[in-house]
């Protein structure tokens, strides 16, 4: 499953909101369920202030760095396991409130990479030091050593990512300023995505309306 950059989910975001604008029929509904044009105003204004702090980010500068390259080949295929054991955990504990908030199944899964590995490392976490969860392995179809080469690749992750942002001489404490304020934003806009895709489910074209591309 292919992931984005920030910068990348950015534009698709950006791309949603100036569609909206444009879309009467879409605002008008989306307006029922609070989002009015004062409230995706807003959202533009947290994107501005989004894009700000990345206008000048230094990540992809040196696009063939072995450190960077190492990260995204690790990050793709870490992200598709999860995926695919997280999908499998919601049908085996569907009825299990209690793992189902261990995993944080009901969690949507963020694309900030702080929030994100912090999810991917409690589900990886939750599923080894927990004796009931490990004894369902066999219909996870996953072992003990996937959970351990998970673990490894998440501790690799955050190692070679610490690495590379030395590399471009961009410090640790710029790199979270930069992903906290992409999580709010990343957080506002699935909130809305929620909302047009509940809305919108019978009416595909307007959704893919909403996130096409415009023409010059």
């Amino acid at each position: 499953m292919m992931t984005y950059s920030e910068k990348e989910i950015l534009e698709i975001y950006n791309i949603g909101l100036n569609n909206l604008g444009m879309l009467p029929e879409a605002r008008e509904i989306l307006a029922l369920y609070g989002y009015d044009s004062e409230k995706l105003a807003l959202g533009k204004q947290i994107f501005q202030s989004t894009y700000d702090a990345f206008k000048d980010d230094k990540r992809g500068e040196i696009p063939s760095s072995p450190n960077a390259s190492l990260f995204h080949s690790i990050k793709e295929e870490l992200n598709t396991n999860f995926l695919l054991h997280r999908k499998r955990a919601k049908i085996i504990f569907s009825q299990n409130p209690v793992v189902r908030n261990i995993l944080l199944l009901d969690v949507n899964v963020p694309n900030a990479f702080y929030l994100w590995v912090e999810q991917i490392s409690k589900f990886y976490y939750g599923i080894s030091s927990n004796g009931m969860i490990m004894s369902q392995y066999d219909k996870f179809e996953l072992s003990e050593d996937d959970v351990k080469v998970a673990l490894e690749q998440i501790e690799l992750l955050k190692s070679i990512r610490s690495e590379y942002l030395n590399e471009i001489g961009e410090s640790l404490v710029t790199a979270e300023s930069k992903d906290m304020a992409f999580a709010m934003f990343d957080s506002w806009m699935s909130n809305l995505n929620k909302i047009i895709k509940y809305v919108f489910y019978n009416k595909p074209e307007l959704i893919e309306a909403i996130y096409k591309p415009l023409k010059n």
